[in-house]
């Protein structure tokens, strides 16, 4: 999908400057490829930039959830569990997919928040930026609920407060989530390398 300038003023109905920073934000984020004549086209990842993406989330967040494990407080556990736990007990909700996916914007965000490193916080927030544009490849409903399961088990070690448990569910979740992106590529017949 292209983009350019000047087409995106009458559809936002904003001025120029909000939107060329806006392009400009995206394309330090890697979401876009800026083109000449002010045109922007959406980033279609390799599975080697795939890789490297997940590679970088199961350096970060496994630590981030040990960290979390003794970090989170227990207001904070509790609403995770009752936000888990409506989820659980209505699956086949019409709404169910975009609350798993807040669920998961939110977890992941509270546990990274949780790590008491604003630097591991600020990593995770720009790897789980470039992820959210994943999200929309791997998010049928059976992708969707296997992630939930994932959540839950990462969940349960935190609220055990035990730091290697966290850390090896967080490990899972993101490994197995690499597989369901990978392969969604695959079945879009995405190139290795650009």
């Amino acid at each position: 999908y292209t983009l350019s300038l000047h087409d995106a003023l009458p559809i936002l109905e904003v001025s120029r400057t909000p939107v060329a920073e806006a392009l400009t934000r995206l394309a330090a984020d890697g979401l876009i490829e800026q083109m000449p004549n002010r045109k922007a086209r959406v980033k279609r990842f390799t599975r080697d930039e795939v890789s490297d993406i997940y590679q970088m989330r199961r350096l970060l967040e496994p630590e981030a959830a040990a960290r979390a494990a003794t970090r989170l407080g227990d207001d904070t556990l509790r609403d995770l569990r009752r936000a888990f736990d409506a989820l659980a007990a209505s699956l086949d909700d019409i709404d169910w997919p975009g609350r798993a996916l807040a669920f998961d914007l939110d977890l992941h965000d509270t546990i990274a928040r949780a790590s008491g490193s604003d630097r591991l916080y600020q990593d995770i927030a720009r790897y789980r930026l470039l992820v959210r544009s994943l999200c929309l490849m791997t998010g049928e409903q059976s992708n969707l609920r296997a992630a939930f399961a994932e959540h839950g088990r990462i969940l349960d070690a935190l609220e055990a407060r035990h730091a290697e448990l966290s850390r090896a569910a967080m490990t899972a979740h993101v490994d197995a989530r690499l597989r369901a992106v990978l392969q969604s590529l695959e079945c879009q017949s995405v190139p290795a390398a650009s």
